[in-house]
């Protein structure tokens, strides 16, 4: 039988509309009492989109933890309890100007050290653009992109974001990316 800590408390330390910040006690199977610090996080939609079979869309934004504009896949927090497939949506058309048809494929924990965030991964294809203002404030651009040129970013370490990387090598290891595509 596997032993593993059990819970004593939980102490809300901080808290605003995105996330909150909790301090646990537990009791390790030892018996010593240490302190577990996790953060509650919304779920987040990642989405693929397509543009066709070699070319997807990238947003370029200022991450400000790293102090850095990143490339990376669009995504964004739930609304409330929408579905997986209506938060992508919403989330491609604000942060690229696109619209299209979307599908969840895959759900992941990133951190689960210190998190309980859900990351899911989407693609989006058949885009058409739509008449829509994307917030400069968080996106710098929408650069389209071929999958070959993703893979050397990520090779050269200009694409560092790891929900981006996370959902490129499923989507080529499940053979949802067409492999062809990356012998341009």
């Amino acid at each position: 039988m596997m032993k593993i800590e059990k819970f004593l408390s939980k102490k809300l330390k901080y808290e605003n509309k995105s996330i909150g910040v909790h301090v646990d006690t537990v009791s390790m199977p030892s018996g010593k009492i240490e302190e577990r610090i996790w953060v509650d996080f919304p779920s987040v939609c990642v989405i693929a989109p397509f543009i066709n079979k070699r070319e997807v869309l990238l947003v370029q934004q200022y991450r400000h933890a790293i102090k850095e504009i990143t490339y990376e896949f669009p995504a964004g927090k739930f609304v409330s309890e929408e579905p997986v497939e209506t938060a992508a949506l919403r989330e491609l058309k604000e942060e690229t100007g696109y619209t299209g048809n979307v599908r969840s494929v895959y759900k992941f924990r990133p951190s689960p050290h210190y998190s309980n965030e859900i990351l899911w991964i989407c693609i989006a294809t058949d885009l058409k653009p739509v008449n829509f203002s994307i917030d400069s404030d968080e996106i710098q651009e929408v650069k389209k992109i071929t999958l070959s040129e993703i893979f050397q970013m990520i090779e050269e370490g200009k694409i560092i974001d790891g929900k981006t990387i996370t959902t490129l090598l499923y989507l080529y290891h499940t053979n949802i990316v067409d492999t062809s595509s990356l012998l341009v």
